[in-house]
């Protein structure tokens, strides 16, 4: 016997033999494969279907039921109906009235404040660099006048190494065996330490005499010294002179 059914997929009615219930067939028109089925699926198919119309007709009911329940209240005497909103002959109402008094001022609390503010004193403790800057004594003059004579410069001695500075700015080492100029305090540097250094021996110079011409610059003073700092001479003398040998 056929049975009638419906592609899911592009909804034509079909038949198909009642053998078929249960298996897979292709529908004629969109050749989709679908499960045909059974007797069981069709008839709970149509319970759902009988007991879902019979939900909607007791909701229209009851819908029904309510808008007349609604349109006979509206048809009833308003005079029946008090008013919520209007107020009662007998109660009279009272006014409020507010108390008057001191304004409180709103305080501000400055313990949050004070907090930060150490917290930021130690962070600033702890994450500055301190540097130790090494001083230099520089013995007075005699006199407030420049020396007029050049500074003898004792070049036999071999613990002592010179560095003129001359009104170019231009910085000259001297030692006992040689006279080198050097341009810049980086080659002053290694000049200083090749002559610190020596032949190897252990009678290395330990003292460094800074001879600065009355015209040369400040800078170049000071970058004569920090010269001998960087190297690591045990003294260092500073000399102001007008002239060099």
């Amino acid at each position: 016997m056929p049975v009638e059914i419906q592609c899911p997929s592009c909804g034509t009615q079909t038949r198909v033999n009642e053998r078929m219930m249960g298996r897979e067939v292709n529908c004629p028109h969109c050749e989709t494969r679908f499960v045909v089925p059974t007797a069981e699926d069709i008839a709970a198919a149509e319970q759902a279907r009988v007991a879902e119309v019979a939900r909607a007709k007791a909701a229209a009911e009851r819908a029904a039921a309510a808008a007349a329940a609604a349109a006979r209240a509206l048809d009833a005497p308003s005079a029946v109906r008090p008013s919520p909103t209007a107020p009662r002959e007998e109660e009279e109402i009272e006014p409020v009235v507010l108390a008057k008094g001191p304004r409180e001022e709103p305080e501000m609390d400055m313990t949050p404040m004070v907090d930060v503010t150490f917290l930021l004193l130690i962070f600033f403790m702890l994450t500055a660099s301190f540097q130790l800057q090494k001083s230099f004594g520089v013995p007075p003059d005699k006199s407030d006048m420049a020396s007029t004579n050049a500074q003898p410069v004792d070049q036999e001695n071999p613990d002592v190494v010179t560095v003129q500075v001359d009104e170019f700015n231009s910085f000259t080492v001297l030692t006992s065996d040689s006279e080198v100029e050097v341009p810049g305090k980086q080659n002053l540097i290694r000049e200083l330490s090749r002559a610190k250094s020596g032949d190897g021996s252990s009678n290395a110079p330990t003292k460094l005499i800074v001879q600065a011409h009355v015209d040369a610059k400040t800078q170049a003073v000071i970058d004569a010294m920090d010269a001998g700092a960087a190297t690591q001479f045990a003294e260092i003398e500073l000399q102001s002179v007008e002239e060099f040998d």
